[in-house]
């Protein structure tokens, strides 16, 4: 349970006792599965943001700035139907800061 916090939020913080507790009964009452569960915190909020700062790391070298219009944007179009991983990272890809870096 810590590791859907941890490595796919990227919010170690929400990993309190509370809510781990919360997350577990649901799944041990049948609510959820371990698919389900996953699958809940990935296309959360939280997780597409996890999703997105994960790309601009690994496409820009950098953490996205808090109040980046760009990022919240490609957070904010995962919810749009239509709209891919691909397409996102194209995005991502097509800014003026990727095509100017060498690397």
């Amino acid at each position: 349970m810590d590791a859907l916090f941890t490595r796919v939020l990227a919010q170690p913080n929400l990993a309190t006792s509370t809510n781990i507790a919360y997350w577990a009964a649901l799944l041990s009452d049948g609510i959820y599965n371990p698919t389900t569960m996953a699958e809940a915190f990935l296309t959360s909020t939280l997780g597409k943001t996890a999703l997105v700062t994960t790309w601009y790391q690994q496409y820009l070298g950098r953490a996205p700035a808090s109040d980046e219009p760009l990022f919240e944007y490609l957070v904010a179009a995962l919810d749009q139907p239509g709209v891919t991983d691909q397409s996102i990272i194209a995005l991502i890809i097509g800014t003026q800061e990727f095509q100017a870096d060498p690397g």
